[in-house]
């Protein structure tokens, strides 16, 4: 499943992020990397999926939430 499908609330781990070298070099310079444990702040299904990683919120575009293959942690 893919970040923006996660509701507010739930944590998860990121797997691997599906898109070019931009999309993967950008979300690793977020600070995002595999194995990466965030906790959903808000997705309201519209608008940028906010989540929260080691006390910093990090807003992520729909867009490249979609690309972010994550599990449940």
């Amino acid at each position: 499943m893919t970040l923006s499908e996660i509701s507010a609330g739930r944590t998860v781990k990121l797997l691997e992020v599906c898109g070019g070298h931009n999309v993967c070099s950008r979300i690793n310079r977020m600070g995002l990397t595999t194995d990466s444990l965030m906790k959903v702040v808000r997705n309201d299904k519209s608008g940028p999926v906010i989540i929260e990683q080691d006390g910093c919120r990090i807003v992520i575009g729909r867009g490249v939430a979609s690309r972010i293959n994550v599990s449940y942690a």
